[in-house]
Formats: C-alpha cells, sequence, structure tokens
C-alpha cells in the first residue's frame, strides 16, 4: 500500500452498519472548534471539486462528522489517486 493510501483520512474510520463515520475532534485533538469544522466543510467540497458528490455517498453531520458507505472508500481512493497521485 502506497504512503497516500496509509495515511488517508479515509481510513481513520469508525464503522457501523456499513457506513464509516470520520470524526474530526478524535483526529485532530484541538479545542479550536472552528478549524475543526473548516477541516470537515473542505472535505466535502473536495468531493464537489472531484465530481464525487454525485457518484459516491457523503453526508456531513453535526459540521464535526462525516458519513460515507463502506462499499465507496475503494471509489474514493482510485479517485484521489488518479487526481493527486503520491503528491
Amino acid at each position: 500500500m502506497n504512503i497516500f493510501l496509509r495515511n488517508s483520512i479515509f481510513n481513520n474510520t469508525t464503522e457501523l452498519n456499513g457506513f464509516l463515520y470520520i470524526h474530526f475532534p478524535l483526529i485532530y485533538k484541538t479545542s479550536n472548534f472552528l478549524y475543526i469544522q473548516i477541516y470537515c466543510d473542505a472535505v466535502c467540497e473536495l468531493f464537489k471539486i472531484l465530481s464525487l458528490e454525485k457518484s459516491v455517498y457523503l453526508k456531513q453531520i453535526d459540521k464535526l462528522v462525516i458519513e460515507f458507505s463502506s462499499s465507496d472508500r475503494d471509489k474514493i481512493h482510485l479517485n484521489l489517486i488518479n487526481s493527486f497521485g503520491d503528491r
């Protein structure tokens, strides 16, 4: 597995009933809510930039958690690798 996939935030998830959850306060330990919210918004914006919002299920919950289908993780990684490679 290349370094891009090992360091992907889409691997730092909690799985529940076929859905994966990225909970940003658990990844970035900070008391500054605004920065966490901006990072969560940026992940959602990335899906729009890569035209994934129509082909991959993604839902932002409470501005701090992102939910996506566990079956979409490989599709997300493939799209990110094709777009950004090992930069």
